[in-house]
C-alpha cells in the first residue's frame, strides 16, 4: 500500500484507470517522507478519468470516494500534513507507522490497516474505514459504493500477497530486489533489520 506501480497490472479491472492515466501510466509516487521508523507516501489519481454511470452517480453524491481520481478539488483546503506538495492530481496519502499500522487518508474517507503477525508465514489483517455521517440516502449510496470499490481492490491485493507468501515459503527465492518506486518498502525492510540486529546483539 506504500507504492502503486503494481496498480496498472494487478488492478486493471478495478482501480487502474482511476489511479493511473496517461499522465502517470506506471504509478509513480507524488512524494515520499521518511521519519525515523515511519514513512509516508502521496499517491496521484487520474484527473482525466471518466467514471462509469454508477460511479458518476455515487461520486456526485458522496463527500468523497476512497479510491477515486485526483480531480484537483479542495487541494488548498487540505490540512498541512496531507499532499504537502499541493499537487492537483493528489488522490490520497498513506502513512505507515512501524511496526504494523497503516493510515490511508483521501477525500471524504480514511481507513486503517493493522497487520498482526501470528507466525512466520501468517498474519491477522484488520481493516477499518471511517466516513463522516451521511446526510441523506444519496450520500450513503455514494459512501457504500466507495467501500465496495475499496473492498474489491484490497481483495486483489490480499490474493496476490497470499500467493507471494506461498512462493517465499517454498524457498525458490532467496531475496527480493526493491526498486525506486518501493522506497517505502526498502525503508521498512531497513527498519526491521535494525531491530532484528539490535535484538540479536542484546541477546549475545
Amino acid at each position: 500500500f506504500t507504492e502503486i506501480y503494481h496498480v496498472p497490472v494487478l488492478h486493471k479491472r478495478s482501480v487502474r484507470d482511476s489511479l493511473c492515466g496517461a499522465h502517470n501510466p506506471h504509478g509513480h509516487l507524488l512524494g515520499v517522507a521518511l521519519a525515523g521508523h515511519h514513512r509516508k507516501v502521496s499517491i496521484a489519481g487520474n484527473p482525466a478519468y471518466t467514471p462509469n454511470p454508477v460511479q458518476g452517480l455515487a461520486y456526485g453524491n458522496a463527500p468523497g470516494a476512497a479510491v477515486t481520481s485526483g480531480d484537483g478539488s479542495g487541494v488548498d483546503e487540505l490540512p498541512k500534513g496531507l499532499n504537502p506538495m499541493r499537487d492537483p492530481t493528489w488522490a490520497f496519502d498513506v502513512a505507515a507507522f512501524f511496526p504494523n499500522w497503516l493510515l490511508l487518508v483521501g477525500g471524504g474517507m480514511f481507513f486503517i490497516h493493522q497487520i498482526w503477525p501470528v507466525s512466520a508465514n501468517e498474519v491477522v489483517w484488520e481493516m477499518r474505514g471511517y466516513l463522516r455521517r451521511a446526510q441523506n440516502a444519496a450520500e450513503r449510496f455514494g459512501q457504500e459504493n466507495s467501500v465496495v470499490e475499496l473492498r474489491d481492490a484490497v481483495l486483489e491485493d490480499t490474493n496476490t500477497l497470499e500467493r507471494i507468501q506461498r512462493s517465499i515459503r517454498q524457498g525458490a527465492l532467496e531475496h527480493f530486489v526493491y526498486h525506486d518506486h518501493e522506497i517505502a518498502l526498502r525503508h521498512n525492510y531497513h527498519t526491521v533489520m535494525r531491530w532484528v540486529e539490535a535484538y540479536e546483539e542484546a541477546g549475545s
